[in-house]
């Protein structure tokens, strides 16, 4: 409890990272997303513009959902940052590269 994962892509084994391979990614929304309260996380537009649309991929809006969908923008590996602490209190070096071993009892 209380660890902050960097999210690394399944395509990149986590062995050939380090904490400071992942970066903080914020998640803005454009400014009509904002206006009507259509929020990154429960978006269906990250589905549909993340890496497609130049405007996003320009201001890389929503960049953390967009990671998160499996939609990052080029270049982007964001440390996978829980929603109650503010991404502004964290630098790169606050997440660990966790794995995801199943333990003996629940094999």
């Amino acid at each position: 409890e209380g660890d902050v994962c960097c999210n690394v892509p399944s395509s990149q084994p986590s062995s050939m990272l380090s904490p400071t391979d992942c970066i903080i990614c914020d998640d803005v929304e454009t400014r009509w997303m904002s206006a009507v309260n259509d929020y990154c996380a429960t978006s269906n537009r990250v589905k549909r513009k993340c890496k497609k649309s130049p405007y996003w991929r320009t201001n890389k809006f929503c960049r953390l959902s967009c990671f998160n969908a499996g939609r990052g923008y080029e270049g982007d590996v964001c440390c996978n940052v829980p929603s109650s602490q503010p991404s502004s209190m964290l630098s790169p070096t606050d997440c660990i590269i966790c794995d995801d071993v199943e333990t003996r009892w629940m094999s």
